[in-house]
């Protein structure tokens, strides 16, 4: 099985924690893994045709996030993955549905050990970009 990586408290200057879980029922010590990662910084407007944010108390129960402005009867792309690790117990996030104004997700579990999903709130982090070429816009004055 391959390992997940989870980030824990994503701050202005970068991961200060960052875990990688194997599925319950495994007790080996997990290999050295590289990993690779993106920083983004939050905002709540749609410039440029990015969107990058959070949303909280994201757990196993299916959340909802609304596409707003630009978004919303667009085409998009969309990344996202928690950002807090508030239940120790392996993890990841699922989409359940994109909509061309929302996106549903939720927190699911995996159930190696024991079949328990009931997940803690986690904070998750996302962006969306509108579908097409993305400038640098700072190479293009």
């Amino acid at each position: 099985a391959t390992p997940d990586t989870t980030s824990r408290a994503p701050g202005l200057k970068g991961i200060s924690l960052l875990t990688l879980q194997d599925q319950q029922s495994l007790t080996a010590a997990i290999k050295a893994e590289s990993v690779d990662w993106i920083a983004l910084d939050s905002g709540n407007g749609t410039n440029g045709g990015l969107l990058a944010g959070s949303i909280g108390s994201v757990t196993n129960k299916v959340t909802t996030l609304n596409m707003p402005g630009a978004f919303g009867n667009d085409h998009f792309a969309f990344i996202a993955d928690m950002q807090t690790a508030n239940d120790l117990d392996p993890s990841d996030l699922r989409v359940n549905g994109i909509a061309t104004d929302r996106i549903s997700f939720h927190v699911q579990e995996e159930t190696s050990k024991d079949f328990n999903m009931t997940h803690l709130p986690e904070t998750v982090g996302y962006v969306a970009l509108h579908v097409g070429l993305i400038y640098d816009h700072s190479l293009l004055a």
